[in-house]
């Protein structure tokens, strides 16, 4: 967190999606959304962001984002939770910073959580995380292309995040994106991936 800014206001999150099969509990997974509520939850455990006034936008050209995202919004207008499973994989049990995580998540959300270990056949640790619809309401989300669509000059972001996309893109895509990307950045914002590319024989 040493090099993220330290009070970050606007969030993009390029091609968020959705857990449509969960890896761990199979078919009994419904498609949710997960990696918004996470860095919400990190950034606010962290005191890198203020709830009263921390945006999260979504970009994705997937209309199931979109229309999930506001059928999402629409229930936390009415005053009701978004309804969030999670499963900790007991290959990765071993791992501390991974359960410490599992064991934290949704606490700065102010989620309620609910055990539902051993309701299943599988048996492996999981929680049902009740996300309040004030948290929901930070998200909003945005039909577009990374590679193609240009940002506002006035869409100023503090933090951009891509995780598990830019492998799927070619040199060209990424290229592109690069360029929007930097364009959406105000001066000291942070780009974030998981995704590391080098040339042949040299360094990333």
């Amino acid at each position: 967190r040493e090099f993220l800014p330290k009070h970050i206001r606007r969030v993009l999150i390029l091609g968020p999606g959705l857990e449509i099969l969960n890896g761990v509990v199979g078919l009994e997974a419904s498609m949710q959304m997960y990696e918004p509520f996470a860095l919400i939850d990190l950034l606010l455990r962290y005191r890198l962001a203020d709830r009263t006034n921390l945006r999260i936008d979504l970009l994705d050209l997937n209309p199931e984002v979109i229309r999930h995202t506001r059928e999402a919004l629409d229930r936390a207008a009415e005053g009701r939770d978004y309804t969030l499973d999670v499963t900790l994989d007991e290959s990765l049990a071993e791992e501390g910073r991974l359960v410490r995580q599992f064991d934290f998540f949704g606490n700065a959300l102010g989620a309620l959580k609910t055990d539902l270990t051993g309701a299943d056949r599988l048996d492996l640790p999981r929680r049902r995380l009740s996300i309040p619809p004030e948290v929901v309401k930070m998200l909003r989300p945005i039909k577009g292309d990374a590679i193609v669509d240009r940002f506002s000059p006035d869409e100023a972001y503090d933090l951009v995040v891509c995780f598990n996309t830019m492998v799927y893109w070619s040199e060209a895509e990424r290229v592109l994106a690069g360029i929007n990307i930097r364009s959406a950045l105000r001066s000291g914002g942070v780009f974030l991936t998981d995704n590391v590319f080098a040339p042949p024989g040299g360094r990333a």
